[in-house]
């Protein structure tokens, strides 16, 4: 039995309550016996938590996003990834007509009907307005669609005009999607865009690259278009998958000219990521090492002076507080370790390892 003393000096013992504790204290064995990680998408989208696709308007996103839901409602392989099979509700939140198109796109385009476990919904939602959310919490559990895949097209149209650079108003809407998730289970699906500057990620507080257990970053280059995994559990997958957006005829208008929407295309290749090697050896493998433990005890805040081109949910540390914690480390004369670790860092940016601007060094 465990005993501590008090600020008053008084000894109490301290008991295990038999049941109903909060915390459990695990062994090694226990942690290795835990459920396995379960998978709608295997490797790319949890079965539970929040996830999101992102990408610059006219990317693809959401054409990518209802042919991602069609293959989970259905249980067929997406991009060559195995699939589990649940329901699915789409909330189509940005152009009631133009979706309608989408829908006719994919069928007209695949040849057969959008399996029936894919549900949409059409009405406005307000992710900050608890009536809206408790309404569409009980119109998915009513029609029996819960515990699978809830994507919501778009984040912004489902935020009711909130800023969505506010670290207060991101974290109503982050709350908001994890209750949702929480009340129905399985996993809740953002589609948002990316800003300005797509290089920078998501658009907006990144409060929410910090939320999410999975991300898909969608890329358009001229014609061709990819997807890749920005965030997830499973860091494995390195690579870009592309896709094309073949047109399809769809209706006909008064006027008698063709009314044409667009269909996801997988392309037959899948171009690998390479990434590049950190150094073997050398003060560039020195103050890489150092570099990564610093940033990781920085912590993930981001600094409120950081450059533009810092990525969102990057650690970041001053240059010069990233030189007076390395240059100790390195085994050359006092005199000469600042310019060697200036040096080092130097070379490690060119190498695409890390990237210097404002004052800030960050790891890529």
């Amino acid at each position: 039995m465990n005993a501590i003393t008090n600020l008053h000096g008084e000894v109490r013992t301290l008991e295990p309550k038999a049941s109903g504790r909060r915390f459990q204290v695990l062994t090694a064995g226990d942690v290795m016996n835990r459920p396995p990680l379960h998978w709608l998408v295997s490797g790319v989208v949890p079965a539970q938590g929040l996830a999101c696709i992102y990408g610059a308007s006219g990317s693809g996103k959401s054409f990518l996003a209802l042919d991602l839901c069609a293959a989970v409602a259905e249980g067929e392989k997406w991009f060559g990834h195995r699939i589990t099979s649940v329901p699915v509700v789409y909330l189509a939140l940005e152009g009631e007509y133009g979706f309608r198109q989408r829908v006719k796109a994919w069928k007209v385009n695949q040849g057969r009907d959008l399996p029936a476990a894919l549900k949409f919904i059409l009405h406005p939602l307000d992710l900050r307005k608890p009536d809206d959310l408790a309404a569409l919490a009980d119109a998915v559990m009513t029609a029996g669609v819960g515990g699978g895949l809830l994507v919501i097209d778009t984040l912004n149209r489902a935020s009711g005009g909130a800023d969505e650079n506010s670290g207060k108003d991101m974290g109503e809407i982050i709350d908001a999607a994890k209750a949702l998730q929480s009340r129905l289970g399985g996993t809740v699906l953002l589609i948002h865009h990316t800003g300005k500057d797509q290089s920078k990620g998501l658009r907006g507080h990144s409060s929410l690259y910090a939320a999410l257990d999975s991300a898909l970053e969608v890329r358009r280059d001229g014609d061709g278009r990819k997807w890749s995994i920005a965030k997830s559990k499973d860091e494995g997958d390195t690579a870009a998958y592309s896709f094309r957006l073949d047109v399809v005829e769809v209706d006909i208008d008064e006027h008698g000219d063709a009314i044409t929407s667009c269909a996801v295309v997988p392309e037959d290749r899948k171009a690998e990521i390479h990434r590049v090697l950190p150094p073997k050896s050398g003060n560039q493998r020195v103050v890489w090492n150092a570099l990564g433990e610093i940033l990781r005890q920085a912590g993930g805040a981001r600094p409120r002076n950081a450059p533009d081109t810092l990525p969102i949910g990057r650690s970041a540390i001053t240059l010069e507080s990233a030189i007076d914690a390395i240059r100790e480390r390195l085994a050359c004369e006092p005199k000469r370790r600042t310019e060697r670790a200036r040096q080092a860092l130097t070379g490690l940016q060119a190498k695409g390892l890390i990237g210097i601007d404002g004052g800030y060094v960050w790891a890529v």
